[in-house]
């Protein structure tokens, strides 16, 4: 596995926000593709990340295309990202874990808390993030992952 100091790492970091000028910088969409840049720089020595995928909720898309989209399957409220990874210990057990980004000041709508609670009723663990290293913690926890977590 690749290591960086911190220098190197800023500067990574620096590079990476670059390729995000299309994005509001600190939306949920920005914290979002910060955490997605960081699982994709990990996921060839830590394969499980490479199951993390996102649910398109909050794609801005026609009337017709949302339309479709909610006929085809797509729920308002669903957490931003899945990783169907089971997690067990000898005192609790997930059958996956969710993700939903906010920004600090961010508020989960009435639609989000609902199917927050589904999923937990379900036995899946979900997490709300302000950050993408909350989120990049948040999973090497979940995964047991044998990497320093993020400060």
């Amino acid at each position: 596995m690749k290591s960086y100091s911190r220098q190197q790492y800023e500067a990574l970091q620096d590079a990476q926000d670059q390729n995000f000028r299309g994005i509001k910088r600190e939306s949920e969409d920005w914290i979002q593709a910060n955490f997605i840049a960081w699982v994709d720089r990990n996921k060839t020595a830590h394969p499980k990340l490479d199951l993390i995928y996102s649910v398109p909720n909050g794609a801005n898309k026609s009337k017709m295309a949302r339309w479709v989209m909610g006929l085809t399957g797509l729920r308002s409220g669903v957490p931003d990202l899945h990783l169907p990874y089971p997690f067990h210990s000898p005192t609790i057990s997930y059958n996956g874990l969710w993700i939903e980004f906010k920004v600090p000041k961010g508020v989960t709508s009435p639609n989000q808390k609902l199917w927050h609670e589904k999923l937990r009723r379900a036995e899946h663990l979900v997490v709300i993030c302000t950050s993408w290293k909350q989120a990049a913690n948040t999973v090497i926890d979940y995964l047991r992952l044998d990497m320093e977590k993020l400060v």
